[in-house]
């Protein structure tokens, strides 16, 4: 007597990769809709235009000019004359691409981690004095 195997799949809850949603899965999808995934491939691309633009400012690796920090995850691009456009504000996208194909001019930037950033800006107000060190953990 010849039995036939059935396969069974288990569906899994996860959670969407953009939205956090819990769904029901039997394959590996990450988000819970097409328009989770679109949008979660479409930050993941934005993510790496702005590796790719980060190392065309400066010239290798991205790290924070003043303090030596090379963590990706803190690192911004600076204006150093603080004159950023509204399109550059409103389509950071457009920004990075043009940056990567050399439409915009780089000399005007710089890359700083986050709290050098602050210091730039708090230093353009007229504050001054203060002292940031990067020390990764070991």
């Amino acid at each position: 007597m010849a039995t036939s195997a059935t396969l069974t799949t288990k569906r899994l809850n996860q959670a969407c990769a953009y939205c956090d949603k819990l769904f029901e899965s039997q394959d590996q999808r990450q988000c819970c809709s097409s328009l989770c995934n679109n949008r979660f491939q479409a930050a993941k691309r934005l993510k790496h235009l702005r590796y790719d633009a980060m190392k065309k400012i400066a010239k290798g690796m991205p790290q924070c000019v003043n303090c030596g920090c090379n963590d990706i995850a803190i690192l911004e691009v600076n204006h150093i004359e603080r004159n950023v456009t509204e399109q550059e504000r409103r389509n950071s996208r457009r920004f990075y691409i043009d940056i990567i194909s050399g439409a915009r001019p780089t000399i005007d930037l710089e890359i700083l981690c986050k709290l050098c950033n602050w210091l730039h800006y708090m230093n353009a107000l007229g504050y001054s004095g203060w002292l940031i060190q990067w020390q990764p953990q070991q």
